[in-house]
């Protein structure tokens, strides 16, 4: 019997082609990819674009984008997924899989979500091509350590016009809808003396006793309740015998309100110039990324479509913000989502791993939240 309805042949599709999507999906979990570093995974991409027979690019910023053309009149949605992770080349890529789950570094951080990336872009240029309007995929580079989100920056500065609607798809918290941008500074406060022998140079002053002095300031500011600020990473010194002439300490501030994070920030740069007034020039302060903050309302029908289509799947919806590649588009005022696709542990460690079976019904909230959209959801 023929199934004429496009949805339900996409959803008949998921079903009898799970070991398509999961040799994708460990494929992809087999290439290295840390920030800077994604152009192997991105070639893989653009090849699974091209064999669905969609029209795909490699843009100046090493992301893959593809186009489907549809109807004008219709919403025009970009979906979204980063290629990188936090892991770097010299960590074993090699993805095992058991009954229940497959485990390795990155699966869940954001290799299913790049895997359903691919499958989507099959669904709607093979299954449910026709009556649906405008649809581009984005596999995404920069996301991770250090990125500062440049990859949806470029892709972001194409399409900005010509997209009414972004869903960024991440492999963890299935239920999840984060509809607003969690707004991220980070930045590097560096003290440089001008070091010396330990015992000879013993009154020259220590980069890193300094380093210490400053951050026992900072922890006497009075933060605002609705933001936080995260020592991620120090360094400095060189051995025993040397006083250390440098050293470098990596902060992020977070905040749900823009002002509350430029007011922190402002009250860190003060402290530096007080510092650096009275105890000697030492410090300097380099800021390195920025993670706009911005947001659509809980009640926004995007939020509606997906929210509908969770309970249905009978998922109980989860609401919150994400530092995520979303934060872009929301700061140029295009409604987006962060959605989760299935359930993920272990993040960010060699053990990462991510259960097989809800991964598809991650894949059919993508399907069913096109089918409500397309029949005026938003």
């Amino acid at each position: 019997m023929i199934n004429h309805n496009p949805f339900n042949r996409a959803l008949d599709y998921i079903e009898k082609n799970k070991g398509t999507f999961l040799s994708n999906l460990i494929s992809i979990g087999q290439i290295p990819a840390p920030t800077g570093q994604e152009e192997q995974r991105a070639s893989f991409l653009f090849e699974r674009f091209e064999d669905i027979g969609i029209n795909a690019y490699i843009d100046a910023a090493g992301n893959v984008v593809a186009e489907k053309e549809g109807d004008p009149k219709k919403p025009s949605i970009l979906w979204v997924a980063h290629l990188d992770t936090v892991f770097d080349k010299k960590t074993d890529h090699v993805v095992h899989v058991d009954q229940n789950y497959i485990y390795g570094p990155g699966i869940a951080d954001n290799c299913v979500g790049l895997a359903v990336l691919i499958r989507l872009a099959h669904i709607i240029q093979n299954e449910i091509s026709e009556g649906i309007g405008h649809h581009y995929f984005a596999a995404v580079t920069g996301s991770e350590i250090g990125g500062n989100l440049y990859g949806m920056r470029e892709v972001m500065g194409r399409l900005k016009e010509k997209i009414t609607t972004v869903i960024c798809l991440e492999g963890n918290r299935l239920g999840r809808i984060d509809h607003y941008a969690i707004g991220t500074y980070r930045f590097e406060i560096e003290v440089k003396t001008m070091g010396g022998h330990s015992w000879h140079d013993r009154d020259n002053p220590n980069a890193i006793r300094i380093l210490h002095q400053f951050i026992n300031q900072i922890e006497t500011l009075s933060l605002p309740a609705d933001s936080s600020i995260n020592y991620a990473k120090t360094f400095g010194g060189t051995t025993y015998n040397l006083i250390p002439d440098r050293a470098i300490l990596d902060v992020e501030l977070r905040s749900n309100e823009s002002r509350t994070l430029d007011k922190v920030f402002q009250q860190i740069k003060l402290a530096v110039s007080h510092f650096n007034q009275s105890e000697g020039d030492y410090i300097e302060l380099k800021q390195v990324g920025l993670r706009p903050y911005g947001g659509i309302p809980a009640d926004h029908p995007l939020v509606k479509v997906f929210e509908k289509v969770l309970k249905n799947l009978g998922i109980v919806p989860r609401l919150g913000g994400a530092s995520s590649d979303g934060a872009i588009s929301l700061s140029m005022r295009i409604p987006t989502v962060t959605i989760g696709l299935t359930n993920g542990f272990d993040l960010h460690t060699e053990k990462e791993r991510v259960e097989i079976d809800t991964i598809f019904i991650g894949i059919r909230q993508a399907v069913n939240a096109i089918s409500e959209i397309n029949s005026g959801g938003l």
